[in-house]
């Protein structure tokens, strides 16, 4: 496994691009990537979040599997 991840993030429907670059840790936690994405987009930690992955979508709130099971 690397020590590290390279991620391009980009923002969806924006009316102009929106790209962040980040290096982090490859044991870093969705959680803990959301810190890092408030930091490089300069944002507050003062609104809810949604992360889509092939695993499944999670969020602050709860964790939804593909399945459609929350935990």
């Amino acid at each position: 496994m690397p020590k590290y991840l390279d991620l391009e993030i980009s923002l969806n429907d924006s009316p102009y691009p929106i790209t962040r670059k980040l290096r982090g840790p490859a044991e870093t936690g969705l959680h803990q990537l959301h810190h890092y994405l408030q930091i490089a987009m300069g944002w507050q930690l003062s609104h809810l979040y949604l992360l889509e992955t092939a695993q499944g979508n999670f969020s602050r709130f709860y964790r939804r599997h593909s399945t459609g099971a929350h935990e």
